[in-house]
């Protein structure tokens, strides 16, 4: 029926998954700590002694966009060889080897993560395609079922958000549609906008996930 219809509502899966990693970041002390640190070595006088070392530039995150804290902790790597682990301000906020080696677990869950979020704007993406990215995600990280499993109870309290969850879950799971239904399907296509972004040239999570789907088809 997806097929049918041509209708990846993949901004479902877009909402599903910021959920997923707001979950997977909420109350960790290192990401909060590297936030700190960044704020400080933007101050006006640690700044200009950054300058002196590098261009690279202090990067925040923000509560709106887990994204922001992707690129913070990817800045943060990239600035590490330049931080003054001699300066007496900064002391509180440097992070232990201990610390780094779980941001650096935290950061390449985030790649899958942005991996994925990526490959969900894309033209060519489809309902299969994205159960198979969440799938993927969830047998790395099935503490996160409650939000990438489509099958899993949902927060859905008004009945417009209910009818269109279960149409969804439906043309996802390829049954039959109401007329009503398959008019929600129609009306989420025509809402429907995804920013497209460039994905790299190197595979990437989302891309190793979906090639799997391929080399099964040619079987």
């Amino acid at each position: 029926m997806a097929e049918k219809l041509n209708v990846p509502y993949l901004g479902y899966y877009s909402h599903r998954l910021n959920l997923a990693v707001k979950q997977f970041l909420r109350e960790n002390k290192q990401v909060t700590q590297v936030h700190e640190l960044m704020k400080k070595i933007s101050t006006l006088k640690k700044s200009a002694n950054l300058r002196k070392k590098t261009s690279l530039r202090p990067v925040f995150q923000n509560d709106t966009r887990w994204s922001s804290t992707f690129n913070m902790l990817k800045r943060y790597f990239e600035l590490k060889p330049f931080i003054d682990y001699t300066d007496r301000d900064l002391l509180p906020l440097l992070l232990s080897p201990g610390d780094d080696l779980i941001l650096e677990s935290v950061f390449e869950t985030l790649k899958k993560f942005e991996s994925v979020s990526k490959k969900l704007q894309e033209e060519n993406m489809d309902l299969s395609d994205a159960r198979i990215l969440f799938d993927t995600l969830l047998r790395d990280h099935p503490e996160l079922e409650y939000y990438l499993d489509i099958k899993a109870n949902k927060d859905i309290k008004d009945n417009n958000s209910i009818s269109k969850y279960q149409a969804i879950v439906k043309t996802i799971l390829q049954q039959n549609l109401t007329s009503d239904e398959q008019k929600i399907i129609i009306q989420i296509e025509v809402e429907e906008i995804n920013e497209i972004r460039n994905e790299s040239p190197s595979a990437s999570f989302a891309d190793s996930a979906l090639a799997r789907k391929n080399i099964k088809m040619t079987k």
